[in-house]
């Protein structure tokens, strides 16, 4: 039924199953990686070193979580996003001081009704991730 109405607009076609062809392992980032994410004391440095280590899961991962419209039918993509999210949520609490542009917190988040600056804090938004873990990343161990 979703492959019909995408034919009938036009649109790309689902994928029937959800496929994954993975790269050398050895590009996948490391946890040296991720510490010098996590060190990077300027939020602008960090976006985009975090959209880079981001973007090349995706395109790692290959098939399904490489195609954007499809990306998400995977499990995959949930798991890639938490540990996002969850170096997002490290990188705060390490560098708490660090600002993010107000111009970038105004910025709307279409089609969510929300703008960048709702979206900032995790417990805002009703949760959180385990303190032991944070805390030894945060201390850089």
């Amino acid at each position: 039924m979703i492959n019909d109405l995408a034919r009938a607009q036009g649109g790309p076609r689902s994928p029937e199953r959800t496929s994954r062809d993975p790269d050398n392992p050895a590009l996948l980032p490391s946890a040296d990686d991720v510490r010098n994410l996590l060190a990077l004391g300027d939020f602008v440095d960090f976006q985009q070193q975090i959209e880079q280590v981001h973007d090349a899961v995706h395109v790692w991962v290959g098939a399904t979580v490489a195609q954007i419209p499809f990306a998400a039918y995977d499990p995959i993509f949930w798991a890639h996003h938490v540990m996002i999210d969850r170096i997002w949520r490290l990188w705060q609490l390490r560098h708490p001081t660090a600002g993010i542009p107000a111009n970038l917190l105004r910025e709307a988040l279409p089609p969510f009704n929300i703008t960048v600056a709702q979206t900032v804090s995790v417990t805002s938004l009703g949760y959180d991730y385990a303190s032991f873990s944070s805390r030894t990343m945060i201390q850089g161990r």
